[in-house]
């Protein structure tokens, strides 16, 4: 939560956490639920990701091709 801090969000914020590789139809609706949910609480919303995939940490002998860089699923965060 240090990091969550460091970001001075002034007010209520509504956060979902996930890797978002590829933003497939699942991701979506969690982003658009939680804009959603912001809006009626009348919070701000942030999406927390990973630089790495989990299954580097968890399987780091057989890593998985990612569809989205670091870069693209950033941009394709925001632009939900």
């Amino acid at each position: 939560m240090d990091a969550i801090s460091a970001l001075h969000i002034q007010g209520k914020v509504a956060i979902s956490v996930g890797f978002f590789d590829g933003l497939h139809i699942g991701h979506q609706k969690i982003l658009r639920t939680l804009c959603a949910d912001a809006k009626t609480l009348g919070a701000k919303t942030l999406a927390i990701t990973f630089l790495e995939h989990p299954s580097t940490v968890l399987r780091p002998q057989k890593p998985l091709p990612l569809l989205f860089t670091n870069e693209q699923k950033e941009k394709a965060i925001r632009n939900m």
